[in-house]
């Protein structure tokens, strides 16, 4: 590798480092991860690990963003980002790159622990109190309001610097990417603010929240199921454990095709939480399956083949 190779790269670290300091603190053993070995021109090593990804977008931007103009709209953007990142950088975790109306940030990249996927259950769950304020803030300032979406998954990635000499980024690629990007697509689908994958959910160990399992999902571009859960966080259905009971009751005689069943605990979650709209849903979907079946070799997962 030539010596302006070597420079560039070496400058390429230390403009990341200044970018990352400049949102928010880095912890002092991401900037030493970063760093690493670019005494030899190469920043980072290339690795395969298992990270949890967390990919937030603001809901109906596109449409939003013709109603209030270029200048708000830019405004509206670095204010939500301003946010939103920070809360991702309290958490240890890092912002990976930025997606229009929206960002995927990482949580065990560069540094590995046993807490990423619990960090990034609290980051999301910090992104949707400060929503509030937020909301506030675009109402004042720009007459509007915005509703986001976030998902969580763990999985494998590649993690490294990708790119060529004259443009090279720290960044993840892989199916879990992939994947992570099509569960927050879903958060429309469902109307639910925060979905993580089974994997998260198995992960987590110190933030305390309440998983409440929505379905059994096959993505566009996924051949294997993939379960999901919603992070309820001030719903109706967290606060009432009978509720909750009710519906696992449900989920299970679902699970079991036993449609009449679970359509009768549905009706009494809907009952406890007339606002409900997944009960609604499901009321719906076992009406439908009493009158046609699924197949026989029906594996509980439902074909979503949307972005």
């Amino acid at each position: 590798m030539n010596v302006i190779f070597k420079r560039f790269l070496k400058f390429a670290v230390i403009v990341m480092i200044i970018g990352y300091i400049g949102c928010a603190s880095v912890p002092k053993e991401v900037v030493d991860k970063i760093t690493h070995g670019s005494e030899k021109g190469k920043p980072v090593i290339e690795e395969l690990k298992t990270i949890t990804l967390l990919n937030i977008d603001i809901r109906g931007f596109s449409q939003l963003a013709k109603q209030i103009g270029s200048q708000k709209t830019v405004s509206l953007l670095n204010s939500f980002f301003s946010v939103m990142g920070g809360i991702v950088f309290k958490h240890r975790g890092i912002v990976d790159k930025y997606l229009g109306d929206g960002f995927l940030s990482l949580f065990g990249a560069p540094v590995s622990s046993t807490t990423d996927a619990d960090n990034a259950i609290a980051a999301a769950i910090e992104m949707k109190k400060a929503m509030s304020a937020v909301n506030r803030f675009f109402k004042r300032e720009l007459g509007t309001e915005v509703s986001m979406g976030i998902s969580i998954h763990t999985g494998e990635v590649v993690v490294g610097n990708i790119g060529f000499d004259k443009k090279m980024d720290y960044t993840v690629i892989g199916d879990s990417v992939n994947l992570a990007s099509r569960l927050e697509g879903l958060t429309k689908h469902y109307q639910s603010t925060i979905i993580v994958s089974e994997k998260v959910k198995e992960s987590t160990a110190e933030v305390e929240a309440i998983f409440r399992e929505l379905d059994t999902v096959k993505v566009k571009g996924k051949s294997k199921p993939t379960s999901i859960f919603s992070l309820e966080i001030n719903s109706g259905i967290a606060s009432n454990e009978e509720a909750q009971k009710n519906w696992y009751k449900a989920m299970s005689m679902y699970k079991m095709k036993n449609w009449e069943t679970a359509k009768e605990y549905f009706q009494l979650v809907f009952q406890a939480i007339p606002e409900d709209f997944l009960s609604t849903m499901y009321i719906q979907r076992c009406g439908e399956y009493l009158q046609n079946p699924p197949p026989l070799d029906w594996d509980g997962s439902i074909e979503l083949d949307f972005k």
